[in-house]
């Protein structure tokens, strides 16, 4: 009988069904952009009670327009329980919001609010409201992520879409930090500083030209936080729109150009699959490092509020795996409540290794069904590309840490206890693979480290990290085809697999790329901080390790980035930029240009050398 009564209201309806999702559709973009500014004006303004109050029932009413929608669409449905599983996510934020609309309108309180109350975690900010006003932006970027479906429609080039996707967001971040309640100095940040910091946020770098732990407001610290996230899952998300692409006239040589970035063929992603993955990982990794780092802070940092202790533990777990290098104290971990907890130190330094690894030799290594055939079958081994990235990290942080160990035993180590100086030099062998962080004062450094400080700088992250330099996998190429030249090999080879030519072109053109992009850097700050080199306590070191930090957005610095001119911070700003998205979206501009490669001309020789 029930299904009877749901035949008829569907034939009842039916020719109504078009015209009323279209027109909630369209409602429905009108509302996404009323609740965004909305969102954006009740955060980033200091606004009366009274204004406050009639901007919150907007939201009010947004959340409800969102609860219909979903029964609209429910309603039109014809096979229910297909419209609730592909539905499944959207269906639990609409019951969580219609539970918390009934609680508001009986008891005038939030069900967050008393749960958040009874574990003590209610401060001085509405951590409750804040939660609910986050889930109507996600619902709105929800709503919005839904027009990437026309994107393979769009007539515009893969590597033009990256390249744009990084100045929007970087746009969108530089006006919420410009806003007045970002930073608690009056008035709003300057649109360069807040550019600088956008940017070095976005390319996860680590710069920055003010204190982050002490000019930005708990809103301030929240936006630099997704954008770091943001930012970081963006080239993954690139590659996953670039699928969609590779169903609508993309050649096979941007094909080769993406699977060399996520690995290769064995990586075998799927545009959902693998995207939808590495956001699980994600925040698997980042919740599980933040829970540790909450339990591992000392009595000296302090915490006003519980909710600053969760906030501190989740911004750092966050910047580190992400390589962002932010940080919410005062001078970073040399910051004297952090620079002797080595506890904290080897939890920062096991987010930092899986960060820069990469995501691909994470899934070969700790997925499950991976452990698990291999456990069954003993003589399966791990991908090539995963053996290039872990020995050749490992190989590159045991060389690091034993130079920075001997090279700074008496220098910025002394004083310290063997197993101190060696969890010390471990840090300072990880951070320079494109995070940031460090628990020495770089400047003090002697200068033989601060070379291979720059040469770590320049190689990297490992590949489909959020990491930059030239990445292992280049420089693992590089070292292959150096001794296939040394020792007279016809053909460079690791982990006795061949390695094609055009591989080691690919990692050839990387290489010049960044050094060409460095040397450019370098010049142009030489010119535009010349009152940084007459300093007495200066010299051209500390601008060749800046251009270097900041072109392979690595984020460590010798103190001079809050002292740039604003052309300086300009030259940064474009070398940040051009170092997150450049190695990939040069190799898409070059390759799309690429008409026919079946040719060869007469060779030609010359002396080298």
């Amino acid at each position: 009988m029930g299904l009877n009564i749901r035949e008829r209201l569907n034939l009842a309806i039916y020719d109504s069904k078009e015209t009323v999702l279209k027109m909630v559709r369209k409602i429905s973009v009108v509302v996404a952009f009323i609740a965004l500014g909305t969102l954006f004006y009740i955060h980033g303004f200091d606004i009366d009670r009274e204004t406050k109050g009639a901007l919150l029932f907007v939201i009010k009413l947004c959340f409800g327009f969102y609860v219909l929608r979903y029964f609209t669409r429910y309603v039109f449905a014809f096979d229910l329980k297909s419209f609730l599983r592909s539905t499944w996510f959207e269906g639990l934020l609409v019951l969580y919001l219609l539970v918390e609309g009934i609680s508001d309108i009986v008891s005038h309180e939030l069900v967050t609010h008393r749960v958040l109350e009874y574990f003590g975690f209610l401060g001085t900010v509405h951590i409750d409201s804040l939660f609910v006003q986050s889930l109507l932006f996600i619902i709105v970027i929800m709503e919005i992520g839904k027009a990437s479906e026309l994107i393979p429609r769009i007539k515009v080039h893969p590597s033009y879409l990256f390249l744009y996707s990084f100045i929007i967001i970087i746009f969108v971040g530089t006006l919420m930090l410009m806003l007045p309640e970002a930073t608690v100095q009056e008035g709003s940040m300057s649109l360069i500083d807040a550019l600088f910091t956008a940017t070095s946020a976005v390319s996860v770098t680590g710069l920055i030209v003010v204190d982050t732990a002490t000019f930005y407001s708990l809103k301030g610290h929240i936006i630099i936080m997704a954008l770091m996230q943001i930012g970081a899952l963006n080239v993954i998300a690139f590659g996953v729109f670039f699928t969609l692409f590779s169903k609508f006239n993309v050649s096979l040589i941007q094909h080769k150009v993406t699977e060399d970035f996520f690995g290769g063929h064995e990586s075998n992603f799927t545009a959902k699959g693998m995207l939808r993955k590495i956001i699980l990982w994600s925040l698997v990794i980042e919740v599980v490092g933040a829970t540790l780092i909450y339990y591992t802070w000392s009595k000296e940092v302090g915490f006003t509020s519980y909710g600053d202790k969760v906030l501190s533990s989740v911004f750092h777990s966050i910047s580190a795996f992400n390589n962002g290098g932010f940080s919410l104290f005062t001078n970073g971990f040399t910051n004297e409540a952090l620079y002797l907890n080595y506890n904290l130190h080897i939890i920062i330094i096991g987010l930092m290794f899986m960060g820069t690894l990469g995501f691909i030799p994470l899934f070969d290594l700790f997925n499950y069904s991976k452990l698990k055939e291999r456990w069954k079958y003993p003589w399966k081994q791990i991908s090539f590309s995963t053996k290039i990235s872990i020995y050749f990290s490992l190989g590159l942080i045991v060389f690091a840490m034993i130079a920075f160990f001997f090279l700074e035993y008496n220098n910025t180590l002394e004083g310290k206890s063997f197993l101190e100086s060696v969890i010390t030099s471990l840090f300072q062998a990880i951070t320079p693979r494109n995070i940031g962080f460090n628990t020495v004062d770089i400047k003090q450094c002697t200068i033989p480290m601060l070379v291979i400080f720059m040469f770590l700088m320049f190689i990297g992250a490992g590949s489909a990290s959020s990491g930059g330099g030239i990445r292992t996998s280049s420089f693992a190429l590089l070292y292959a085809s150096a001794i296939a030249t040394i020792t007279g090999k016809k053909e460079a080879d690791l982990f006795k697999r061949t390695i094609p030519h055009d591989l080691i072109f690919k990692a050839i053109s990387v290489c010049f790329f960044f050094l060409l992009g460095i040397s450019v850097t370098c010049f142009l700050l030489s010119i535009t901080e010349s009152h940084i080199l007459a300093m007495p306590d200066r010299h051209f070191i500390d601008v060749l390790f800046e251009a270097v930090s900041a072109f392979t957005t690595t984020g460590l610095t010798m103190g001079i980035t809050p002292e740039l001119s604003d052309a300086g911070k300009c030259i940064e700003i474009v070398a940040m930029y051009i170092g997150r998205v450049g190695t990939l979206s040069v190799a898409y501009l070059f390759g799309r240009k690429v008409i026919s490669t079946a040719y060869k001309y007469a060779e030609g020789h010359t002396l080298v050398g």
